[in-house]
């Protein structure tokens, strides 16, 4: 005989099953990663406010910021094809470039912004200067800057840190350079109305921006004088062999040649060494066909990436091939003398987490990430593009895209669930990063040369993915909650199942209610 159901203080919520949560997020910096986040929230959340939040007057990020020069072809672009430089689901068929220059990256921004109307997510003149978790509310409290320099208070259920890997420029400590007379510019703040013609230069550094700046300073300067730390390897541009098939098929069209060539109007837009204009016949044939030939032209690009990831496993066949055929190419360039240069040449804001934690004393003396996504002892808190992710493994884009998907879900889980706090395990992330470094020691990173990547050492961990771009994209398909602690918004963890009824019934969606009922085994989802 069945005994009858005990009388429980438990509260049943007049709700139906998984309604979720309302969850409020916030998200630093309007770059790619804030624009992505505002639209993947409107495609895969339910129940969220979503504020990103951005120091600068507009979106745009890096594409904003970094504007040093362009006197001809070259000046301030981004090293990956253009046509892969894109949000992995929406390409552009108008890029006039194979490498395309900072303001029409930035234009594709903008124009991505406004199709996808996300303008109402975004409060720009407004930096975050501090964040700090309160575990009595499962909250981090922000502080904010305005432009007026009052600082103001907000708050969120969980924090996207998408500021840029390298955001905060600073000049390098040289004795005596505050006392500098003339004018000094940094490449990520760089000052228009500075006249360089005719003028003598001194460039500080020899990377990325330093090789996109010197070609185009030694066009205009009287001298220039290059000063560079350490050795410096330029590899040959990406997807290099599409890149050169364009060009000779490009010339023996004769129309299409006249259609790329420099005008008085426009005397840059002609095919460079390593550049290539698009011409308007080549566009017109991407924007056809509900773009069919521009996700083939894409993915050749992306194929040409990603099936060479192999050159960085040391050792390997194509690796010693590539270190060949790169320095021959770098001392081909320089031509007969310089015997000298070609020996030196060939060769964030404050967060504070459980018991106010410092992410700078937890990061000390090396950051320690979960999949490049979150970090112990900080719930509900997740880092795009930062340390042990993708920097050096093709497009950011995609990885980027991977990231923030990993963080909806998770934040999907967290409202539905009514989860409280979510917080990554100690012991799993330092599993993870054992085996990162393991991993490493057959990488071209792991070998004994300084390195950025290494924090500036010889033999340091590497903070890079420990694998290609595409086992990083893959990883990061699916979380993997077992690695995570919870703790619930209310005493008891099933509170979500609510009054017993789905959302589909509550409403009378009785066709989505019987979704279970299907021809064929695929998938299906009940509301």
């Amino acid at each position: 005989m069945m005994g009858s159901v005990k009388p429980s203080s438990l509260e049943i919520p007049d709700q139906p099953h998984s309604n979720p949560a309302r969850i409020r997020i916030i998200h630093i910096g309007a770059g790619a990663s804030g624009i992505l986040t505002a639209y993947k929230a409107k495609k895969l959340l339910r129940n969220y406010d979503l504020t990103c939040y951005e120091k600068n007057e507009t979106i745009g990020g890096t594409w904003l910021e970094n504007k040093y020069p362009v006197f001809s072809s070259s000046g301030c672009a981004c090293d990956i094809p253009a046509h892969v430089y894109t949000y992995p689901f929406e390409g552009n068929p108008d890029w006039g470039s194979f490498y395309a220059p900072s303001d029409e990256i930035e234009g594709y921004l903008r124009r991505f912004y406004e199709k996808h109307e996300l303008q109402g997510f975004f409060r720009f003149n407004t930096e975050v200067i501090s964040a700090t978790w309160d575990g009595n509310l499962g909250q981090y409290i922000v502080q904010l800057r305005g432009e007026d320099g009052k600082t103001t208070e907000d708050w969120c259920h969980a924090l996207i840190n998408g500021s840029g890997v390298s955001n905060k420029w600073k000049w390098p400590d040289i004795p005596g350079l505050d006392s500098f007379k003339g004018p000094l510019m940094h490449t990520a703040a760089w000052k228009k109305d500075v006249e360089v013609q005719g003028k003598r230069i001194a460039v500080i550094g020899g990377g990325s921006s330093s090789v996109q700046v010197v070609p185009e300073m030694q066009k205009v300067a009287s001298q220039l004088y290059v000063c560079m730390r350490s050795p410096l390897w330029v590899c040959p541009p990406s997807a290099s062999d599409i890149l050169e098939r364009s060009k000779v098929e490009q010339a023996t069209s004769s129309q299409e040649q006249s259609d790329v060539q420099g005008t008085a109007e426009n005397p840059h837009r002609k095919n460079a060494a390593n550049q290539y204009i698009y011409s308007p016949k080549e566009k017109e044939t991407f924007a056809k066909d509900n773009q069919a030939e521009l996700l083939k032209y894409r993915r050749a690009l992306e194929k040409a990436e990603v099936s060479e990831f192999a050159f960085f496993l040391s050792g390997s066949e194509i690796n010693k091939e590539a270190k060949k055929e790169w320095a021959e190419r770098m001392d081909s360039r320089m031509g007969p003398g310089h015997e000298e240069l070609k020996k030196m040449i060939i060769p964030t804001s404050s967060l504070y987490g459980v018991n106010g934690l410092s992410i700078r004393d937890w990061w000390n003396p090396l950051p320690k990430p979960y999949l490049a996504t979150t970090t112990p002892h900080f719930p509900n808190y997740f880092h795009i593009n930062g340390p042990r992710g993708n920097w050096a493994l093709g497009c950011a884009m995609p990885s980027i895209g991977a990231q923030i998907e990993y963080a909806m879900k998770c934040i999907a889980k967290m409202s539905d669930d009514q989860v409280k706090a979510m917080e990554v395990r100690e012991d799993v992330t330092q599993q993870l990063n054992d085996y990162f470094d393991a991993w490493h020691s057959g990488s071209v990173w792991g070998e004994k040369c300084k390195s950025w990547y290494k924090n500036n050492t010889t033999d340091g961990p590497v903070m890079l993915w420990a694998g290609s771009l595409v086992h990083m994209l893959k990883t990061l398909q699916t979380p993997r909650f077992e690695h995570y602690r919870f703790e619930y918004r209310n005493s008891n963890m099933w509170t979500f199942l609510k009054n017993g009824r789905t959302a589909a019934e509550v409403e009378g969606r009785w066709d989505d209610a019987v979704a279970y009922l299907r021809n064929e085994d695929v998938p299906y989802h009940i509301d």
